[in-house]
């Protein structure tokens, strides 16, 4: 039990295996079987020799190693998620650490505004800190003034509508400034891995807990060429689901559907995770799926948030969630800012 015998223990492991090897672990202040002996007897190192254990295998785990974490989550409850910031949708859906969500949205859905408030939402209640690449909403300043607006309640623009003034607008920028990263990166940086090289050294720098890809089609994707469509994505979400496991975040992937046909009334039909763009691993990977569906002929009806996946139970459920947006300050609501009527035409 010195550095030399533990040399040798890892020797003879690596010569026999460890699928045939056994350790005995000396009793305390015993540095070898002759010391067990004189301390403690034959009966003291026959004890330890029956004790044996066998070498863990590295990734593998038996039952009875995992008895306390089991207990500590039988006594504190199982890890249910975080709030997104509204009521309703918190019923159905609660981003959880180390887990990933694809979101799906035809184009002009309101997806970036949605993302941006749900940030701003976890954010200000859960103190959370966000690296986001808003691929279609650059430059970096004109996406902040958004998150402004959101986080203000208040426009951002000259307008008929009473703006948020510079004070105001300073004192978002110091909030911004605290909660969020924004990427831009060069040409030459456009792929999945150098995203995620770059949101690791504010995992490190900052402690962020969300990163955002808005959309996956503005990336620049080098496929190998022995790989399929379908096989480069099935790895590309591997990787995200071990990045988001390795450094504790949650990650949110904005992808674009097909090219979907049209109803008899000229509408799109709600989306789902079947139906983005490239894979059906969108659906089979996610740890949570949502479709963002927005009647586009008119806004005063509600934005639909369809969560149609959550991987775990405590998590969340599958189902239907309304939420009503305000164009003047990009917000989210449960309520309808219409007045009641609209709220029952619209359930």
């Amino acid at each position: 039990n010195d550095e030399k015998g533990k040399k040798l223990e890892a020797d003879l492991v690596s010569r026999i295996g460890r699928d045939k090897c056994w350790l005995v672990e000396w009793p305390k202040g015993c540095k070898d079987a002759n010391e067990v002996l004189i301390a403690h007897g034959i009966d003291g190192l026959c004890d330890a020799a029956l004790s044996a254990r066998p070498i863990p295998v590295d990734g593998a785990f038996e039952i009875n190693d995992l008895r306390d974490e089991i207990f500590a989550l039988y006594d504190d409850g199982l890890p249910e998620g975080f709030s997104p910031g509204w009521v309703n949708l918190g019923e159905h859906y609660r981003p959880a650490l180390g887990q990933w969500t694809a979101v799906v949205a035809i184009p002009g859905s309101g997806k970036t505004a949605w993302l941006a408030a749900l940030m701003v939402n976890m954010a200000i209640s859960h103190d959370w800190k966000f690296c986001v690449f808003p691929a279609e909403n650059l430059p970096s300043a004109q996406y902040a003034s958004l998150l402004a607006e959101i986080f203000l309640g208040l426009p951002f623009n000259r307008g008929i509508h009473q703006r948020m003034t510079r004070e105001e607008l300073d004192t978002a920028i110091d909030w911004l400034h605290n909660h969020f990263i924004i990427l831009n990166p060069s040409d030459d940086e456009l792929d999945l891995d150098s995203l995620l090289s770059m949101a690791k050294a504010y995992c490190l720098r900052r402690g962020i807990k969300g990163f955002v890809i808005d959309p996956w089609n503005e990336l620049d994707h080098k496929q190998p060429s022995h790989q399929s469509e379908t096989q480069y994505i099935a790895h590309s979400l591997i990787k995200v689901r071990r990045f988001a496991k390795a450094h504790n975040i949650h990650v949110w992937i904005v992808v674009h559907p097909t090219k979907m046909a049209k109803d008899r009334d000229g509408n799109y039909p709600v989306p789902t995770l079947y139906d983005a763009s490239g894979s059906a691993h969108w659906r089979n990977k996610a740890d949570f799926g949502i479709a963002l569906y927005r009647h586009l002929d008119d806004d005063q009806k509600p934005v639909e948030v369809h969560v149609q996946k959550v991987r775990w139970k405590w998590c969340g459920k599958i189902g239907l969630v309304k939420l009503y947006f305000d164009k003047l300050t990009g917000r989210y609501s449960e309520k309808s800012p219409y007045g009641e009527y609209m709220e029952n035409e619209n359930g």
